[in-house]
């Protein structure tokens, strides 16, 4: 049971990592703006594990006033280079500019919370946006890195079940298990000690008694 429980919690903990997590304190639909999309490569490739956050420096970066609330808003890239960020933004935000970094990268977004019709409707608060990176990302962000990491993730499980599951030794049987490999008597002919299975080959060898001479010796001692 308690195998299953930690087995369960890893895999929970993967596809926590792999898929965006919404923001919190964002209750009503004409509060929440949602941006989402696919970073690629120049060759069409998705980018894996590359964070996609807000950009609240100084500078040439997001409206300050969309920053209060949207500061420190991120996602991470899972699947086939998907991501998907969950603001906080007010009809008065309309037309304001918010700058995505990615890699390093500036992406540019102006907020539209009308659509091409002019009205405000809920799925106007749904925005698409494809990035496609500049420069190509670290090994760690590419298609073999994520299959290494699931691999790694797969193995450690693995040892985790093979550990739980193997049958433990009691302390009784380690003991008596200790207690075999160590037991010696005592010679009759002499003060060394040996193992019982060792005594007739002894009384033989160093001895010089044959072989029915050691057999009683032994049954005797």
């Amino acid at each position: 049971m308690q195998t299953s429980k930690i087995l369960t919690s890893l895999i929970v903990l993967l596809l926590f990592s792999s898929i965006s997590s919404p923001a919190s304190a964002d209750h009503v639909w004409d509060h929440r703006y949602t941006i989402s999309g696919e970073v690629t490569t120049q060759g069409g490739k998705g980018v894996y594990w590359m964070p996609v956050s807000v950009d609240c420096s100084d500078g040439n970066a997001t409206d300050p006033s969309l920053c209060g609330l949207n500061s420190g808003r991120e996602d991470s890239t899972g699947l086939f280079g998907s991501y998907s960020i969950q603001l906080h933004i007010h009809t008065a935000d309309q037309g304001k500019l918010l700058v995505l970094d990615v890699n390093g990268e500036r992406v540019e977004h102006i907020i539209d919370v009308t659509g091409p019709d002019g009205v405000q409707d809920e799925e106007d608060r749904f925005a698409d946006l494809d990035i496609v990176l500049i420069q190509e990302p670290g090994f760690a962000n590419t298609f073999l890195a994520t299959i290494i990491a699931i691999l790694i993730f797969i193995g450690g499980a693995v040892l985790l079940f093979i550990n739980y599951t193997k049958p433990k030794k009691t302390i009784g049987e380690k003991v008596a298990s200790h207690s075999r490999k160590t037991v010696k008597i005592d010679c009759p002919e002499c003060d060394a000690k040996v193992k019982p299975a060792n005594l007739i080959n002894h009384l033989k060898t160093v001895h010089k008694l044959d072989e029915k001479t050691a057999e009683d010796m032994a049954s005797n001692n």
